[in-house]
C-alpha cells in the first residue's frame, strides 16, 4: 500500500487558490487579478537613424556597441542595413535618443599616462 504524498504549505495554498478560481469560473465570474500598462513599441531605427545617433554620442561603431551590450559586428551590420535592431536594442536605441547625457557620461576618456 502507498503512501500518501506529504503536502507542503506551499502546495496547499496553490491547490486552494486554484479551486477558488475554478469555482469563481464555473459561476460566470469575471475576476481581474492585476492590469498593467505596456509601453509602446520601441521606435523604428532605419541604419541612418542609427548611424545619426551613435554620432550624436560622438562614439565609434566598437564604444557603442560596448554601450549596447552587442558585438561591434552587430553594429556595423545594422549600420549597413544587413541586420535590423532587435526590440530590445530599439528601446536601448529610444533611451539613447530620449536623454543622451546619461550614455556620454559613461564615456570618459582615459588620463594620458606622464
Amino acid at each position: 500500500m502507498k503512501k500518501a504524498p506529504k503536502h507542503t504549505r506551499a502546495g496547499r495554498k496553490i491547490v486552494a487558490a486554484l479551486q477558488a478560481e475554478r469555482t469563481a469560473y464555473t459561476r460566470g465570474e469575471v475576476r481581474t487579478i492585476r492590469t498593467i500598462d505596456l509601453p509602446d513599441e520601441p521606435g523604428v531605427y532605419p541604419p541612418e537613424a542609427v548611424v545619426k545617433l551613435r554620432d550624436t554620442l560622438g562614439v565609434s561603431q566598437a564604444v557603442f556597441a560596448r554601450l549596447l551590450g552587442i558585438s561591434t559586428v552587430l553594429v556595423s551590420h545594422v549600420e549597413q542595413g544587413r541586420r535590423e535592431p532587435n526590440q530590445m536594442m530599439r528601446r536601448m536605441l529610444d533611451l539613447m535618443r530620449a536623454d543622451p547625457s546619461p550614455w556620454l557620461a559613461m564615456v570618459k576618456p582615459r588620463a594620458k599616462a606622464v
